[in-house]
């Protein structure tokens, strides 16, 4: 029996929330349960996407992921309890592609028996970048091989897309949007006259229902201002705390709309808002404020400080509890991720982990040289102090943003704001 896989589950998902400030999940009800699913991902970072898309789900998928995670025996046995499954590429030597052909069969019964779902992370590789690639032939072979071995015409797959916000700043936000399904049987004519184009035809269409849902700057030179941008458009972007998890994809549509009409724009105006980004931003720097108080200034009112000073010893005690082993994280993560894309992964993973390994040793340690009240008081309230301690985190900054913007002079104030119109109303 199996009891690694609903545990990690559970766990990676309660430490998503955590990471993140919000996830935004829309879609997964039109997923056809009926049918052999295939769910294809785009891939920003090394492996936080498919793990915290899959433990959304209501059914289980299997991820595959590349072979050279599989570093030795007993890892190979943990990836394998939490239901992934080794792609091997030709450069990672002929002995893992002689194994291909036992792990395609693997793939293939497993989508054939409907059991499991499978994740797909279509582009093939992982780059941090709002882009969306190309995408790699794989998953349409694997849908017809899959059919031209079982005689299964009910192979649906999901496109999906994921957008972070800023994944490498903690207490971010991910979006993830299904797409409509597209039904394999669509495309068997096709296949049963020329196999190519079948494959072609469809790895296209993926990518197309992709392409609408991921946020895509058209040119890399371009990153830096657009991610400014978007920034300054999220401030005004106002949501619930709770729950953690939300049926809402506004964000995501707003962001992927400003986008698009940058990318719509001539190469002299994406430089001109480019140098307005920049004027805008130093501003803010030159009268130490930031962008978030200007859209934001209601934040800092005599109720919301009357808060944060009564909850401030909760605040305290969460972080006495629960900070070293995420500092820790982020002091890792910075060492050793020798690429970006491994950096949040790395800082999730290692949090997650040394953070119940944190837990057990205070819950241990207290029911040692205490009694058992002090640990099961532990056990309840330590995760709590931390998680009104995150909340804490948030609500202050944004209050002390606010703060900031409000005791500026009020043709300061005035200067901002006209600015920052200005500049927004060009993408909006």
């Amino acid at each position: 029996m199996n009891l690694v896989y609903p545990l990690m589950r559970a766990s990676s998902y309660r430490a998503f929330t955590v990471y993140f400030r919000k996830i935004f999940i829309t879609g997964r009800d039109i997923i056809p349960r009926d049918k052999k699913i295939i769910i294809a991902l785009n891939h920003p970072t090394a492996c936080m996407e498919p793990i915290l898309f899959g433990d959304s789900l209501d059914f289980h998928v299997r991820v595959l992921l590349r072979g050279d995670a599989f570093l030795s025996k007993p890892v190979e046995w943990f990836l394998r309890q939490i239901k992934t499954i080794p792609i091997f590429r030709s450069r990672d030597g002929i002995a893992n592609l002689r194994k291909m052909e036992r792990i395609m069969d693997e793939i293939k019964q497993t989508l054939h028996e409907g059991k499991d779902g499978i994740l797909v992370l279509a582009e093939g590789n992982s780059k941090h970048e709002k882009r969306l690639r190309p995408l790699q032939k794989g998953l349409a072979r694997m849908a017809f091989d899959t059919y031209e071995k079982y005689g299964d015409r009910d192979i649906v797959i999901m496109p999906t897309a994921c957008n972070y916000t800023d994944v490498h700043s903690f207490r971010s936000m991910v979006s993830f949007e299904v797409c409509e399904p597209i039904y394999v049987k669509d495309y068997l004519d096709l296949y049963e006259e020329n196999k190519a184009r079948a494959i072609k035809k469809l790895t296209k269409d993926v990518h197309t229902a992709m392409r609408e849902k991921v946020i895509h700057i058209a040119d890399p030179d371009d990153d830096d201002t657009v991610d400014l941008l978007l920034g300054f458009i999220r401030n005004d972007y106002d949501y619930a705390e709770f729950p953690y998890t939300e049926e809402d994809n506004s964000l995501a549509r707003r962001e992927y709309a400003i986008v698009e009409n940058f990318n719509k724009k001539s190469k002299e105006e994406r430089v001109n808002l480019a140098a307005q980004t920049d004027a805008y931003r130093r501003k803010l720097i030159e009268y130490r404020a930031d962008d978030y108080g200007a859209a934001q200034p209601g934040k800092s009112n005599f109720g919301n400080w009357l808060l944060l000073i009564i909850l401030y010893p909760l605040h305290l005690l969460g972080i006495i509890w629960n900070y070293p082993p995420l500092r820790f994280a982020r002091h890792f993560a910075d060492k050793k991720s020798t690429d970006i894309k491994f950096h949040a992964s790395l800082r999730w993973g290692v949090g997650m982990f040394g953070w119940m390994a944190w837990y057990l040793l205070w819950v241990i340690g207290v029911w040692i040289f205490s009694n058992w009240v002090g640990a099961l008081a532990t056990l309840i309230l330590m995760p709590v102090s931390g998680r009104i301690s995150l909340i804490y985190r948030d609500f202050r900054e944004e209050a002390a943003s606010a703060y900031a913007f409000n005791s500026l002079e009020k043709e300061q104030r005035a200067a901002v704001l006209k600015m920052r119109e200005k500049l927004l109303g060009q993408v909006r």
